[in-house]
């Protein structure tokens, strides 16, 4: 019964995609990304590899897509 009742709850929140698909960046290649705290970095396929660049300086975090597919969703 726990099961049915997250697996209805995961549904009824999937059916609700127009509040993210607008937060939602699809990557492109080679292309540097900022991302925030609380950003969500998606992989769409399981051969895809990024690079994690974390400045010490000025606090800030950015994302290259080296191979495959990937999603930012922004918590913004």
């Amino acid at each position: 019964m726990k099961y049915l009742l997250t697996l209805i709850t995961i549904l009824i929140i999937a059916g609700c995609g127009d509040v993210s698909e607008s937060n939602t960046i699809q990557m492109e290649t080679n292309k540097k990304y900022n991302v925030s705290k609380g950003d969500r970095l998606v992989k769409s396929t399981s051969r895809t590899i990024v690079s994690i660049e974390r400045s010490l300086k000025d606090d800030s975090t950015n994302v290259v897509l080296l191979e495959g597919n990937a999603q930012i969703i922004s918590a913004n």
